[in-house]
């Protein structure tokens, strides 16, 4: 099952790599939100192929901060007899919306000038 989907945070990993000939960019968010008793935070997998990948790989670190949005998909799998769910975004769009260990301002997320943050202005 694929469901389209936006998710911002702050990026931990970022792996520049290969899926065949074409570059692939992974790199996981965390997502925090509030339960009604307490904080919490979600990581998602996101995976962004081709020539977009090679670029973002370089305007992304760890801290930056990220909407990403494509389409979202859930595996299933076990590991040392645990069943575990992990969430991946196959990315379609990524917008840059801060840079790391930037602390963002009180209320509404502001998002960064459109040359800093809109991935699509950077010609590919």
């Amino acid at each position: 099952m694929s469901v389209h989907s936006v998710v911002t945070g702050n990026v931990g990993s970022v792996r520049l790599g290969k899926g065949g000939d074409t570059p692939v960019l992974n790199f996981s968010i965390a997502s925090r939100h509030w339960n009604g008793k307490e904080e919490q935070t979600e990581w998602v997998e996101v995976a962004l192929w081709g020539a977009r990948a090679t670029k973002l790989a370089n305007l992304v670190a760890k801290g930056s901060r990220v909407a990403a949005r494509g389409s979202m998909t859930l595996r299933t799998y076990e590991h040392n007899g645990e069943k575990r769910t992990q969430m991946t975004l196959k990315a379609d769009d990524v917008d840059l919306l801060g840079k790391p260990n930037e602390t963002p301002a009180p209320g509404p997320v502001k998002a960064a000038p459109a040359s800093e943050r809109d991935i699509d202005s950077l010609g590919f």
